[in-house]
């Protein structure tokens, strides 16, 4: 047999979003876009009378998930975004110590003199000139908790993350 006579082997799709059909790569995009998905569904098929039912379908299918993480990342990674940096980040909020942010005094250290771990905690700032020309500085932290339990999530302790360890009930009814 000729090497000519051999029919070429197609190439296998190199990433989960090229795989899928048309439709369902521009569902991806709006969905990635910040569109609600059964909006998405609504603009990818506007004959349908329940856009959220396909909607739901869409994410069920593995394709989809694959290709919407996919393109997170490729999201992420294109303006220079880690996951290690969120998860740094998240660790800044969870672990930080709000002790760090006062001096030896109590008095609030200068934002300049702050470190990028004291810094990440801090998620406001709100200076009152009072009228004898005296000022009062607040700090309002990011919420601890939602960063535990972000934290948790991607570490798949927590039944909401791909994978996670949830609780489970086994209930038994007899009749």
């Amino acid at each position: 047999m000729s090497e000519n006579s051999l029919a070429p082997i197609e190439p296998a799709a190199t990433s989960a979003y090229d795989a899928l059909r048309p439709v369902l790569q521009r569902f991806v995009d709006l969905v990635l876009t910040g569109e609600k998905p059964a909006q998405a569904a609504r603009t990818l098929r506007p004959h349908l009378k329940q856009p959220a039912v396909q909607a739901s379908k869409w994410l069920a299918r593995p394709d989809v998930r694959a290709a919407l993480a996919e393109r997170r990342e490729q999201l992420l990674e294109s303006v220079g975004i880690t996951q290690h940096m969120i998860v740094r980040e998240l660790a800044r909020i969870a672990f930080g110590d709000p002790r760090e942010l006062f001096d030896e005094h109590g008095q609030l250290k200068p934002m300049h003199a702050l470190t990028a771990e004291q810094a990440a905690m801090i998620a406001g700032v709100e200076v009152e000139v009072r009228e004898d020309g005296s000022r009062i500085t607040k700090i309002k932290r990011w919420d601890k908790r939602q960063a535990l339990r972000d934290l948790a999530e991607l570490g798949g302790l927590t039944s909401s993350a791909p994978g996670g360890k949830g609780s489970v009930f086994n209930i038994q009814i007899n009749l």
